[in-house]
């Protein structure tokens, strides 16, 4: 995600957004003690800030979250991809402000989509069980930290389970399990619905591709 269209950072409040002098990388609003400037990538992050990011940025833009994950470098936030009526639109946000402070952000029009991306957001749409209840019950279930989360693999002819995969941090290393998003409950063999393509990672391809 290297060619961002995006040179001024927006500050976005409950539900709202507005536009600010600022350029990206810098932090505009009073800082929280969630994650702190240490050679620890995850140092200070908790159980609720990854569920928590996902509620604000669903609030501020109104789309559904496809996938989240925490940045793997002290104090850079999370990026995200959000599914829109219209498209997608991948941000990067500072977890280090009361309100989302926006970095980065592109939006992908819906005829931009490869297929892989298509399937997920009309998937997401069927999904029941919101993404932080989601993130909620495989931290209680693994009593560890989720470091990224979104849809597992979309409904198609051969995948007929909708499920979110949850990455959570066990003894420092990274563990993927899965959360039916209709019932809510885990799902005790998740391999068959984790996709090593996740939304994040189709995207980044797409953009690449575009900018080549």
């Amino acid at each position: 995600m290297n060619k961002l269209l995006l040179t001024a950072a927006m500050l976005l409040g409950a539900g709202t957004a507005v536009a600010s002098n600022h350029m990206p990388n810098q932090t505009v609003a009073r800082p929280l003690s969630i994650v702190a400037d240490t050679a620890d990538p995850y140092a200070g992050l908790t159980r609720t800030s990854l569920s928590d990011a996902v509620a604000k940025v669903e609030e501020a833009t109104g789309g559904r979250v496809l996938e989240i994950r925490w940045l793997h470098a002290p104090g850079h936030g999370f990026e995200t991809v959000i599914a829109k009526p219209d498209g997608v639109e991948y941000i990067r946000v500072n977890p280090l402000t009361d309100k989302l402070v926006v970095l980065r952000a592109e939006e992908i029009p819906e005829w931009m989509l490869p297929w892989k991306l298509r399937q997920d957001v009309r998937s997401l749409a069927q999904a029941k069980v919101p993404l932080t209840a989601a993130i909620q019950t495989a931290e209680n279930a693994t009593r560890a930290i989720a470091v990224d989360a979104g849809l597992a693999k979309p409904l198609t002819g051969g995948n007929s389970v909708l499920a979110y995969q949850i990455e959570v941090l066990r003894g420092g290393k990274p563990d993927r399990v899965a959360v039916d998003a209709v019932t809510g409950e885990m799902i005790a063999n998740p391999d068959a619905v984790l996709d090593p393509w996740t939304p994040e990672k189709v995207l980044e391809k797409t953009v690449q591709q575009r900018d080549d």
